[in-house]
């Protein structure tokens, strides 16, 4: 690792106490002057790192950007990663190096995204610095039928990863939202790309969204929108999501048990279209493929594997 990217992770394992050029000198067996210039170069790839005489240098909270060489530092596996200030969607990246020969695995971030999408065309509102976008390409082996599992399996992996990284413990919305007190603070978008002749999967892209520090939300997304206002993590987060979805074997279900403790559905009142039509229910129980089990009130057992719920009781969202 070049000497600013570990002056870097010294400053980020350190938010609140200002370490010293000449504690950073002596750590990494510098000089002062090149402590200096690892600082000023970190500066000017826009990490607002502030210092004072006597004090030291110390990362601003506000300060978290995305860097590959950071990032695969963190992330520790020979994969390739590609960082972008700003992109349409990282899923759209991914699918495009797909598309142009690029083997999986193989990450894509980005501060900022100006068309990121959610399920059914909806738009994720990923605005610049405010969260960690990012989309991991990977071959899992698994048929078109696992999407579903996969999805889940990502929506608990980013949930642990978040709790180890800023102790935030966040619900799972069926299927693939987080939430903290009530409001949004990630999504996820699973996008297979398929193989039509075998009806197995070539490729799956796992998109990811978390909004992590605050930032000005569009007034129509005030109350549904929330921010872990969470310290600089960034890297680290991408990396450690990324380490445990590379884990997914399709044949496993033990995550479920997770899933399902960490439901924000289970056992209420909800909303949902089932053959174009509203309905009504409670949501029973998530199965090891991840549908959900809605209990309708004629008695039927409604099987949920793609859609949209609404908690219509004990806290709507």
């Amino acid at each position: 690792m070049i000497l600013k990217q570990e002056i870097l992770a010294a400053l980020e394992r350190s938010p609140d106490a200002p370490l010293s050029g000449q504690a950073l000198a002596q750590q990494f067996g510098v000089s002062r002057s090149a402590v200096w210039k690892a600082v000023n170069a970190l500066k000017r790839e826009g990490y607002e790192i502030s210092s004072a005489t006597n004090r030291g240098y110390r990362l601003e909270k506000d300060s978290d950007r995305l860097s590959a060489d950071r990032l695969a530092a963190d992330l520790g596996e020979t994969l390739p990663v590609r960082v972008f200030r700003s992109l349409d969607s990282t899923n759209n990246e991914a699918k495009r190096l797909l598309a142009g020969g690029m083997r999986c695995p193989f990450l894509v971030a980005a501060e900022e995204q100006t068309g990121g999408r959610g399920r059914s065309g909806h738009a994720f509102y990923s605005p610049a610095g405010a969260g960690l976008y990012m989309s991991l390409a990977m071959a899992p082996g698994a048929a078109l039928t696992e999407a579903l599992r996969i999805t889940a399996y990502a929506a608990v992996c980013t949930a642990q990863a978040i709790e180890i990284l800023t102790g935030r413990s966040c619900g799972i919305k069926w299927v693939n939202d987080l939430y903290l007190d009530g409001k949004k603070v990630c999504g996820i978008l699973t996008e297979a790309i398929t193989d039509f002749e075998s009806g197995g999967v070539d490729a799956v892209v796992i998109g990811i969204g978390v909004n992590l520090h605050p930032a000005e939300v569009p007034a129509e997304l005030r109350e549904i929108v929330g921010f872990l206002d969470a310290p600089p993590v960034k890297n680290k987060l991408a990396a450690e999501i990324t380490r445990r979805l590379l884990r997914f074997d399709a044949r496993q279900t033990e995550f479920v048990a997770e899933y399902r403790r960490r439901s924000t559905v289970l056992g209420k009142k909800v909303q949902f279209e089932s053959d174009g039509r509203t309905a009504e229910g409670v949501a029973a129980e998530i199965d090891d493929s991840g549908a959900l089990l809605v209990q309708t009130a004629d008695g039927r057992t409604a099987v949920l594997r793609s859609g949209t719920v609404r908690v219509t009781e004990n806290g709507a969202e």
